[in-house]
């Protein structure tokens, strides 16, 4: 149980740098990974031009349909609510802001990589 926990462990971490080098290549500026606010957790916090990107990224190995509905709606709530704690910590309310999605799978051995910018939360 332990080596099956740490090898999801492992992939997590995969998926996250993978994302990251993802939108590094679309000219984000990555600023924060795995922000804690309160209970709640943001992948990553990025730069998108002017705009304060929150990325959620989740990944399955073998369907990216299954890693692109992972992030429900409940999910999705949370990750808003942490954003606007962390806006509100950071004295940044007024700045323009979305929500982000990376979803990934890996498939016939290659990892696939979907993007979807402005997700609602």
């Amino acid at each position: 149980m332990l080596a099956t926990r740490f090898r999801a462990f492992l992939a997590g971490r995969r998926a996250e740098a993978l994302a990251r080098r993802h939108l590094r290549r679309a000219g984000f500026l990555i600023v924060e990974r795995n922000v804690r606010v309160g209970r709640d957790e943001i992948d990553l916090v990025a730069i998108d031009e002017e705009t304060i990107v929150f990325v959620e990224v989740k990944a399955r190995r073998d369907s990216l349909a299954e890693a692109l509905m992972a992030c429900d709606r409940a999910k999705r709530r949370r990750l808003g609510r942490a954003a606007r704690a962390y806006l509100g910590r950071e004295g940044l309310r007024e700045l323009p802001h979305r929500f982000d999605l990376v979803a990934l799978s890996r498939e016939d051995g290659r990892w696939r990589i979907v993007h979807q910018r402005g997700i609602e939360v």
